[in-house]
């Protein structure tokens, strides 16, 4: 074992064997642990190459499924929002203005779902949402765009209602958030895991990044650099608490800018954890990595698709043939992933 120590931070550097690893980290949660002995149904499933024809496309980081159309998020080109029809495999056209104005895009961050007609997508630099149906996006006219001030950074989000779930790169000691669009009034909920002193990882910064996604009046946070995620039922106000997989705790380095302490990713050591969730009626979904962070890994891929039901029971783990970066579940029959190595690919697994 090694122990760097700065300040007041103590991360343990520990292997996949270690007993205690949850005892130092994840020390203030009622966890349950589960290997991948305990997923009832173990299974290797083979990818399919979809042959669409892309028009634009750099390297899109968000998806979504409507009304069977393909949804490609893509900040880095002209019209970020790319339609794809998923039966015939047609382009259907780009959309999206880019600008600040009303309805206007400055930096498309994340694409998520409020039910099947309608979907959202959140810009990180703007700090608002836009909604839209198919048709409206088809128009390029959104239905909904809405300010949401939050003040910090926020790493993902999603949507209930009237009601917006976000977890925050500066947040405080914090699970997650709500932020009622409405009243403009913000709840917390749950806490943050803690480092191996036991001190709330209140600076934890990068290694405290959490994606977030609801599903059956569930809300599911699951850390990028540890193999950690919670349950939080809206109706009972229970949270399932749950590490799996593999024990290593978020490893990162101290720094210094301008006087502040920041913390960063150390290349070789830090390991990626959740990478992308999705969820059905029934069941939880996340594509799980554990692999190092290195100059030759720099993106985010896995091979392994985790599935829980919301109780936080372990239902299925399928090891997929070809690694991915994000994905979509659809009617948990298919997995619909994008795949990348030299361009970018849609592929489709049958579950």
């Amino acid at each position: 074992m090694r122990i760097y120590m700065k300040f007041l931070v103590v991360i343990c550097l520990i292997g996949l064997n270690s007993c205690n690893v949850h005892d130092e980290v994840y020390s203030n949660k009622n966890l349950n642990f589960y290997s991948k002995n305990d997923f009832k149904n173990l299974k290797q499933i083979k990818s399919k190459k979809l042959p669409f024809k892309y028009d634009s496309i750099i390297f899109p980081e968000g998806m979504d499924i409507v009304n069977n159309h393909l949804i490609l998020l893509d900040d880095k080109t002209t019209y970020p929002l790319q339609v794809y029809n998923l039966e015939t495999y047609q382009f259907i056209g780009s959309y999206g203005k880019k600008g600040r104005g009303p309805g206007e895009i400055k930096h498309a961050k994340q694409l998520f779902s409020d039910n099947d007609d309608l979907f959202f997508m959140y810009d990180l630099e703007l700090k608002k949402i836009l909604g839209y149906s198919l048709e409206s996006l088809l128009e390029d006219k959104p239905m909904f765009d809405r300010k949401i001030n939050e003040s910090g950074y926020c790493i993902s989000i999603t949507m209930i209602e009237n009601n917006i779930y976000y977890t925050d790169f500066y947040g405080n000691n914090n699970s997650f958030y709500k932020l009622d669009t409405i009243s403009g009034s913000i709840e917390t909920f749950g806490s943050l895991i803690h480092n191996a002193k036991g001190v709330a990882n209140k600076t934890f910064s990068q290694a405290c990044a959490a994606h977030i996604i609801h599903g059956n009046n569930n809300i599911i946070t699951a850390y990028k650099y540890a193999p950690f995620f919670e349950i939080y039922n809206l109706d009972t106000n229970k949270i399932t608490s749950i590490l799996t997989i593999d024990k290593f705790p978020p490893i990162y380095d101290e720094l210094s800018n301008n006087g502040h302490k920041i913390f960063s990713l150390i290349n070789g050591e830090t390991r990626n954890a959740f990478i992308a969730l999705d969820t059905s009626e029934n069941y939880i979904y996340m594509l799980f990595s554990g692999n190092v962070i290195s100059t030759e890994n720099f993106y985010k891929k896995g091979n392994r698709i985790l599935v829980f039901d919301y109780d936080g029971k372990p239902i299925s783990l399928y090891n997929l043939d070809t690694p991915i970066y994000n994905f979509k579940v659809v009617n948990d029959e298919s997995i619909i992933g994008l795949s990348s190595d030299i361009t970018v690919d849609v592929v489709k697994f049958n579950l």
